[in-house]
């Protein structure tokens, strides 16, 4: 019970300190104790690429490659219990997930629209259908990233952006595209991602 209520608290500080990092209350400075610069507005569309998974029908007798599926990121990191196999003749290397890419659910019900896992190594596991890939680029850090689309604020603004239907609610990789990035510079984002990673151990 004790640990329990240690480990929450630890998360209702990180979820604190993660509004006031992402808000810009609180900075970090650089090595010899100067301001960073100030930080850019970014789209999302302009930090990393977005890109759609296979369209190739998953089979039930776990033959081929592993394949992302909606279950595989539903507690917010990537469960290799819940992968589906595709089996092909095709070259299929450019949807090979890379360490550093980001799964963001854009097809699921309204309270897991916006759901991310980071990939932390390299796993012989390919993008499959109903996720999308967000592949930094070479200005962005990917970890700062994966946090910066985990604060309550963008959960809450991917929740109202989805187009909601009956039983699903959606987001297409235009509309996601636009979703605004406050951009820090690469050594503030290094910061950043390296001190809430280290939350993130310890909780």
């Amino acid at each position: 019970q004790a640990l329990k209520k240690k480990k929450h608290l630890w998360e209702q500080y990180k979820k604190g300190i993660m509004q006031q990092i992402f808000t810009q209350t609180l900075r970090f400075k650089d090595e010899q104790g100067n301001d960073f610069p100030e930080w850019e507005e970014r789209k999302l569309g302009e930090v990393c690429t977005i890109k759609s998974g296979l369209s190739l029908d998953q089979n039930d007798k776990k033959e081929g490659y592993q394949v992302t599926r909606i279950e595989t990121i539903s507690d917010g990191k990537i469960n290799l219990n819940k992968i589906g196999y595709v089996s092909t003749q095709e070259d299929i290397s450019n949807y090979k997930l890379k360490k550093g890419d980001i799964l963001f659910s854009n097809i699921n019900s309204v309270s897991h629209i916006g759901k991310t896992a980071l990939v932390h190594h390299e796993l012989n596991l390919y993008h499959g259908m109903n996720l999308l890939r967000l592949v930094a680029a070479t200005n962005t850090h990917s970890v700062f990233l994966f946090y910066y689309l985990n604060t309550e604020f963008n959960r809450n603004y991917f929740k109202q952006i989805c187009n909601k239907a009956v039983s699903q609610a959606s987001i297409n990789q235009t509309e996601l595209g636009k979703t605004p990035i406050p951009l820090p510079s690469l050594p503030e984002q290094q910061k950043i991602a390296t001190f809430l990673s280290a939350l993130d151990e310890k909780i």
